[in-house]
């Protein structure tokens, strides 16, 4: 039961209840990333700038803090659609409700038709191993849905991991531009000393 969809259908699926709570711990995620990076932060490592121009600090401030926010989002939505989490993680919160439902159940747990036909058929022994060899190939089909459902959950867990790293890969970026920052200023000091 798989789904092969152009990536412009992927976009316009809508997003579930699923993809919704990964976009709100992105945003969170993103927005502490992001706190940091203030005009009182660049103040401090670039002092001068702060006293004879803070408008243009501000502005560099604020531009940074947008150019982050703004290319960590398109990361996050490239990596949803490129991967079509959209489609799969709605198929999975598909298949759970159905599950929950008891539809999957209903279909795995009937050991013999209920039409009389199908039960005096039953009744002999060419038409009994007939049935289970019916039986078994609809078991197989079953397993094969069971294990595509569990490789598309896996792949879909895989790539929500990923999401993270690449989250976390560009709250390491943000530590560095801070660390680099506090460089600037210790430098900066230090040649405001000398002079």
């Amino acid at each position: 039961m798989t789904r092969s969809k152009s990536s412009q259908e992927a976009m316009e699926e809508e997003e579930g209840r699923r993809i919704a709570q990964l976009r709100q711990v992105f945003e969170k995620a993103l927005e502490k990333s992001l706190r940091p990076c203030t005009f009182e932060k660049l103040s401090k490592c670039y002092p001068t700038l702060a006293q004879t121009k803070p408008e243009l600090l501000r502005l560099a401030a604020h531009q940074a803090k947008e150019y982050l926010r703004k290319t960590s989002t398109e990361s996050f939505d490239r990596a949803l659609e490129q991967r079509e989490l959209v489609a799969r993680v709605n198929e999975l919160e598909e298949m759970t409700t159905r599950a929950r439902r008891g539809e999957y159940q209903a279909q795995t747990f009937v050991p013999y038709p209920r039409e009389p036909q199908r039960v005096l058929a039953a009744s002999s022994v060419p038409p009994k191993r007939e049935e289970l060899a019916r039986l078994q190939a609809s078991l197989r089909k079953m397993e094969k849905e069971v294990d595509g459902a569990k490789t598309r959950v896996m792949r879909a867990t895989e790539e929500c991991k990923e999401a993270r790293q690449a989250l976390a890969d560009r709250q390491m970026a943000i530590q560095e531009l801070k660390h680099a920052t506090e460089e600037l200023e210790k430098k900066a000091g230090e040649e405001i000393k000398n002079l």
